[in-house]
């Protein structure tokens, strides 16, 4: 038979009152059997969440429009398609926008990018972009150079009464640090001149 080890964790404030219980089963033929360091209701917890917030973090690289929800993998040239602009950027400021119902928080970023190279479009030389506070946020770092699939919205939005750029880059795409895109800038440059 196996020998049993426990050990009782007490609080200093409630002696008596057990926090966390170890059970260590040994074998004498052997090593460690098994080991519970928590009840079976915190094991189910944990594995509940481990499953369920990976997913939640993909949930935004979705298909809603037809009957069954599938998943959003745009190739460089569908992008390039859809896209109004297709440039080489470099975020040069950022502006996070407050909403008036939290002020200490923010809703949205704004991200004024120069135009270093165009795959596509007539952009100025430098864009306004803007992204929310969501998990559709593609996020910048002012400095580093981005290949940019911009999209414009069709829909005005605004920050309490100030508008928001209509400008934005789908974080589901191809969008991305130039360094890490360099396949994606190569299609893209072949596809230059497309409509």
């Amino acid at each position: 038979m196996g020998a049993q080890a426990l050990v009782s964790l007490r609080s200093a404030s409630a002696p008596k009152q057990t926090l966390a219980q170890f059970d260590l089963i040994t074998d004498s033929e052997g090593p460690v059997d098994s080991i519970r360091l928590m009840p079976r209701r915190c094991w189910f917890l944990l594995a509940y969440l481990s499953l369920s917030i990976p997913l939640a973090s993909h949930g935004a690289c979705v298909d809603l429009s037809g009957p069954v929800d599938v998943p959003r993998h745009l190739t460089v040239a569908a992008e390039y398609a859809s896209s109004k602009f297709v440039v080489l950027g470099r975020p040069t400021r950022t502006k996070n926008i407050s909403s008036p119902d939290d002020p200490a928080g923010f809703d949205w970023t704004i991200y004024e990018v120069k135009v270093l190279a165009v795959y596509k479009g007539r952009p100025p030389r430098s864009v306004k972009l803007v992204s929310p506070n969501t998990t559709s946020r593609f996020p910048m770092v002012e400095g580093k150079d981005y290949l940019l699939f911009i999209e414009q919205s069709s829909e005005p939005e605004f920050a309490g009464k100030e508008p928001l750029p209509a400008d934005f880059v789908d974080n589901c795409g191809n969008s991305g640090l130039a360094s890490e895109r360099s396949t994606a800038i190569r299609v893209t440059q072949s596809l230059k001149g497309r409509k």
